[in-house]
């Protein structure tokens, strides 16, 4: 079998890939994670605020 610069190209492809996407796939749950966080802080910041509201409404003065 002789190795012409299509085999090579599908070679340098493959390895691209068997690196790349591990990386890809990394970042991309590494950033979901982040965003859950941010979105719990968000949660926890609305939460509370709202409880001192609950605790002395605008209309018991």
């Amino acid at each position: 079998m002789s190795i012409g610069p299509v085999e090579v190209g599908i070679l340098i492809v493959m390895v691209l890939c068997s690196l790349v996407v591990p990386i890809v796939v990394m970042v991309a749950f590494i950033s979901l994670f982040r965003r859950q966080d941010k979105l719990e802080q968000e949660l926890r910041q609305m939460q509370s605020n709202i409880i001192p509201d609950e605790e002395n409404p605008p209309g018991s003065i």
